[in-house]
């Protein structure tokens, strides 16, 4: 909504200066109502203050007459015994400026990069706030002492999400400046005691807390808040922090610092956070940055992906933190000796704020899920983050869905780790984009495309992706056994299948531009949600929200992994014949609509479906299937008519013709074509 009445820059009404002090006053002291009516004795007092005429009531409707003449009629709307604005107090820059302010006050401890946002958008409603009105009395000058106000407290809100997020840098000059204001707020001391220490160091942050101690002892005889204590605690542990598991990156993380400070903001506000999607997107290595940068004093990094039943989880997680001492050697645990080690893993993390990642959990996410529920409830200051392909799906958890690279970061990741392989290969920048777009965006993939330049040229790597799982295998013989190859990474997510989800990963793989419910329950047979909701749920479908309904897509990998499983499974021709069927019937039902009332429904929905009818389209005419050929044409003949694609209907319809020779095209693909 655009701001219409600008009070803080100036006073103008759609970017229009508005002439006369009376005037703006007026609108200043109706936008100060944040949208109510204000008595007209009160508008006499805030318009013309100590010096109101002899004749208040007729001096007012003279102001609101001429105020109105300028702005129009309904800027200024009567309202009982007093006037009102006639637009919505959002429309207000002043009022917006409040609103924002307020949002980002009430969402800093739960999502502070949203709280960031809001302040920034608030602080540029104010870049040109006029200053030295303190002594200036009268309504507009009240409205700009209120926003300077706001505007202060938008600094600060700003600064504290700073913080959050491991911004201290920028965080810690504006968290100083208001602390030398408000030295007794000692949540604000809290935040500038973390940000102090982490640009600073400890030692500085100690001080800082002892002089304040000391202070409050003289001043009041009274020692530090719970707060303030529990920071100090924090800090203490700091000076001999614990990072177990923790590995450094051996090349630059490209593409992730959105993501990087999402996340910090997220585990600032919630106990539990998880980093979904499918493998080969880098969950691992943004889990290592995030345990890297942690301002807990204790981090534990825990690997799963060795723990092969669920029942072993507890003895791994206790070996890595050092409490199965008692059951040492001993690989399986009894279910007495299960709860004794995690209680000790519990009263282990209770001891400081700590941080623990748990990576890989997909194939054991129950186990994970119910350790990490009992974790965060009898451990007051621990934060859980897990890497899974899958959510736990328990209250405190947020789920982070982590997407492909952005094509600039994946075309210079490709770059970057091509030149590493080969210094002197030729990179043309529109095969390089053309790769990484047919791969995904996928970290892995791409590094394992760029490290064929050693022996190939893009060209022919480009070429040879029509089978790149026999393309995309070896690279960095660091990496673990599963990220060798492209065909291993999505291997370990389809061994976590059941037989019913196999089935419909196979046949879904046969839609190349994603499906909706409708068309996987034709080609599945049944009520498909539970299968499909557990597929997305496992980062094999992603879902987007199209015209009003769900739209579920594969990764261009997935889909080929699914249709060498539907042809190793011998289930490729019962798979089409049941898409085949989906197809005709929607194109042929659809078409029909457009010749009734449902006409721009009917378009709307052959639009929705174009790109796969158009695939059915193509495999019916290479297999001379004149029934389906028909179906689908009369719909799509029919789409692309009314759109003005009657060169495209004619050589379609010919096409047909002399595929299908002795056919004779039905009535409604005859009129498109003379249409055409």
């Amino acid at each position: 909504m655009p701001v219409s009445l600008t009070l803080l820059d100036g006073v103008r009404w759609q970017g229009a200066p508005v002439v006369g002090e009376r005037s703006q006053a007026l609108l200043a002291a109706l936008a100060s109502a944040g949208g109510r009516a204000v008595r007209a004795e009160r508008l006499v007092e805030l318009v013309w203050g100590e010096e109101s005429p002899a004749n208040a009531a007729k001096g007012l409707q003279v102001v609101v007459s001429r105020t109105r003449t300028a702005l129009g009629a309904d800027a200024i709307v009567r309202d009982g015994d007093g006037y009102r604005l006639g637009i919505a107090p959002e429309q207000v820059d002043s009022c917006r400026l409040t609103r924002l302010v307020g949002e980002a006050g009430r969402v800093l401890a739960t999502d502070p990069l949203t709280a960031a946002g809001l302040a920034r958008e608030a602080l540029a409603l104010v870049v040109a706030l006029p200053a030295g009105e303190d002594d200036v009395e009268g309504a507009l000058a009240e409205v700009r002492r209120r926003a300077a106000r706001d505007a202060h407290t938008a600094r600060l809100l700003l600064a504290r999400a700073a913080a959050r997020t491991g911004q201290h840098e920028e965080a810690l000059p504006v968290l100083e400046a208001a602390h030398a204001e408000e030295p007794d707020d000692e949540s604000l001391l809290a935040e500038l005691l973390r940000s102090e220490a982490a640009v600073r160091g400890t030692g500085a942050a100690l001080g800082r807390f002892e002089d304040h101690r000391r202070a409050l002892r003289d001043r009041l005889g009274a020692n530090p808040g719970d707060e303030l204590r529990r920071v100090h605690r924090d800090m203490l542990a700091l000076d001999q922090p614990v990072r177990s598991g923790v590995r450094f990156d051996a090349t630059a993380l490209l593409g992730r610092d959105a993501d990087v400070a999402r996340l910090r903001a997220l585990l600032s506000g919630a106990r539990v956070v998880s980093i979904v999607g499918p493998g080969g997107l880098g969950k691992t290595r943004l889990a290592h940055v995030l345990a890297r940068d942690a301002g807990q004093p204790v981090v534990h990094v825990v690997e799963l992906v060795g723990v092969t039943a669920p029942e072993d989880l507890v003895g791994e997680v206790g070996s890595a933190l050092g409490v199965r001492d008692s059951v040492a050697g001993r690989r399986t645990l009894t279910p007495e000796q299960r709860a004794d080690v995690r209680g000790r893993i519990a009263q282990q993390l209770a001891g400081a704020p700590s941080l623990l990642i748990l990576d890989n959990c997909e194939h054991i996410v129950a186990a994970v899920a119910d350790l990490v529920a009992f974790l965060v409830a009898v451990t007051p200051d621990l934060r859980v983050l897990t890497t899974s392909r899958a959510p736990l799906a328990i209250g405190a958890e947020r789920v982070y869905q982590l997407d492909a690279l952005a094509p600039a970061d994946a075309a210079e990741l490709f770059r970057r780790r091509a030149v590493a392989a080969r210094p002197g290969v030729q990179l043309d920048p529109g095969l390089v984009a053309r790769i990484v777009e047919r791969l995904d965006g996928l970290p892995l993939a791409i590094e394992l495309a760029a490290a064929r330049t050693r022996a190939m040229s893009v060209e022919e790597i480009d070429r040879r992706l029509e089978d790149r799982f026999a393309l995309l295998r070896g690279g960095d013989r660091s990496a673990p056994d599963r990220h060798q190859t492209l065909l291993a990474v999505i291997d370990w997510s389809w061994n976590l299948l059941d037989d019913a989800e196999r089935r419909a990963l196979r046949r879904l793989a046969l839609f190349h531009d994603g499906f909706t419910f409708e068309a996987a329950a034709a080609v599945l047979g049944g009520d498909p949600l539970e299968t499909v909701q557990s597929l997305a749920d496992q980062s094999l479908l992603s879902v987007r929200e199209a015209g009003g309904g769900v739209r579920f897509r594969m990764l261009e990998t997935v889909r080929e992994f699914g249709r060498l499983q539907l042809t190793a499974a011998g289930e490729d021709a019962e798979a089409r014949a049941a898409q085949w069927a989906w197809a005709a019937h929607y194109a042929w039902e659809h078409g029909r609509r457009t010749f009734s009332v449902q006409q721009l429904a009917a378009i709307d929905a052959l639009a929705a479906e174009e790109a796969n009818l158009a695939d059915v389209l193509r495999e019916a005419l290479a297999a001379s299937a004149a029934d389906t050929v028909i179906e689908l044409l009369a719909g799509l003949s029919l789409l692309w008519s009314i759109r003005g694609e009657h060169l495209r209907v004619l050589v379609l319809t010919e096409a047909v013709v002399e595929a299908l020779a002795g056919w004779s095209p039905p009535p409604a693909l005859a009129d498109a074509a003379r249409v055409a």
